[in-house]
């Protein structure tokens, strides 16, 4: 292999072409478990569990601002997210060994899928943790500072440092996304690599290669316009409403199943399996460059 050719797009998304064409019905089959489970689920939990309810319970008032709302959104990502986190990181395997030419039957997976989940789930959780701490190191002062001025002269002021914030928060979210990325492939790999060092592994191996994978992802957005096209186009041409607050949400629900579905049909997988190359080849040559060592991944201290 030519010098830094693992990491060129060209190179990655040729040969995740080739494997998605070798097993596309493998691949489509995992990518609607993960749809199973990402749209699905949270479609029996509201069968089952009032969201008004819970929002009734976790009401908490401050300044006027009722936090509880707040709470309930990390009720929803952690009760629909950990699930749907153990899913991808055994998908996230699979498309690893589509990469590599090995062919994973059902049985397979899913005995996959079932073991070490509470590892999986914590990794998971680790990884979203440290997510939200990046944002909210940002927010959360000028959230708080925006709420004890709320009434004074200074409100717009501290209004624009709080969105300003916000899309900080949203960029080093993103870039600490992009270093963090390799975790579930780590995780999956290495059986004996701890949670945490698996994070600081992910760390190791994208020192320097955060805007290579973040350019991989970027060349797949033609795609996606080309699903939100299709999903504006139908969205617009199917009967809703006549409430117009109630059509617009019947509009954004149907256009974010067209949107799920239709990428999972081939971008979802071809980019799943991209990915998990540039995971593949930038392994091998973290061990090459002595970014990492196999005595780490294997669980060494």
């Amino acid at each position: 292999m030519q010098k830094k050719k693992y990491l060129k797009r060209r190179y990655l998304k040729e040969e995740a072409k080739g494997q998605l064409k070798a097993q596309y019905w493998p691949c489509l089959g995992v990518q609607f478990v993960l749809l199973l489970f990402t749209l699905g689920l949270p479609r029996v939990i509201g069968w089952l569990i009032d969201p008004a309810a819970v929002a009734e319970l976790l009401k908490i008032e401050f300044f006027g601002v009722d936090f509880g709302n707040y709470l309930l959104g990390y009720w929803r990502t952690v009760l629909f997210g950990v699930p749907a986190g153990v899913v991808s990181i055994e998908a996230s395997y699979f498309f690893l060994s589509v990469f590599r030419g090995k062919r994973v039957g059902r049985r397979e997976f899913f005995a996959g899928l079932c073991g070490c989940a509470g590892r999986k789930a914590g990794a998971y959780l680790w990884r979203m943790l440290f997510l939200y701490l990046w944002g909210g190191g940002l927010v959360l002062p000028l959230a708080i500072l925006l709420v004890v001025t709320s009434g004074s002269g200074s409100t717009v002021v501290v209004a624009v440092l709080f969105f300003a914030s916000v899309g900080a928060a949203l960029v080093l979210m993103s870039v600490k996304g992009l270093a963090y990325s390799m975790m579930p492939y780590i995780i999956r790999e290495y059986p004996k690599v701890t949670v945490r060092k698996s994070m600081r592994l992910s760390i190791a191996l994208m020192k320097g290669n955060k805007g290579k994978l973040f350019i991989l992802f970027l060349s797949f957005i033609g795609w996606f316009l080309l699903l939100f096209a299709i999903a504006y186009g139908v969205g617009r041409i199917l009967p809703r409403g006549a409430d117009e607050a109630v059509a617009r949400a019947e509009w954004v629900t149907r256009s974010s199943y067209i949107v799920s579905i239709g990428s999972a049909l081939y971008a979802g997988p071809f980019m799943a399996i991209a990915q998990a190359g540039f995971y593949h080849n930038l392994k091998r040559a973290g061990l090459a460059s002595g970014a990492v060592s196999q005595a780490e991944l294997e669980g060494a201290d």
